[in-house]
């Protein structure tokens, strides 16, 4: 619940990158989804530097973390929300502050 909580703080690009994300992780779960920028903005309908940008923003929100960062080859990246190589998942997004618990009186 909290997950869909803090994305819809997310604007409409960060939502679909994240969105072609979590379709990737689920082709191989428990891996780290591997994406180039170029792919990501063919996925998402923009251009490869509009799609870099939602990446860097997911990144710096906590919704994913960068595993490898290719030159020529696809980063990989965590996804904070779901289990990954045999780990946890960390939710980050939480501690980023884009989220945070009211009680429902």
């Amino acid at each position: 619940m909290a997950f869909h909580k803090a994305r819809a703080g997310l604007r409409k690009r960060e939502r679909s990158v994240l969105a072609a994300m979590l379709e990737m992780y689920w082709l191989e779960p428990g891996r780290p989804v591997a994406v180039s920028v170029r792919d990501m903005g063919s996925l998402i309908g923009s251009s490869p530097s509009t799609a870099a940008r939602a990446l860097s923003t997911l990144e710096a929100a906590g919704f994913i973390v960068s595993v490898a960062k290719g030159d020529y080859l696809a980063s990989r990246y965590r996804l904070t929300a779901l289990p990954c190589e045999g780990l946890a998942a960390t939710q980050d997004y939480l501690a980023a502050g884009n989220w945070t618990h009211k009680a429902i009186s």
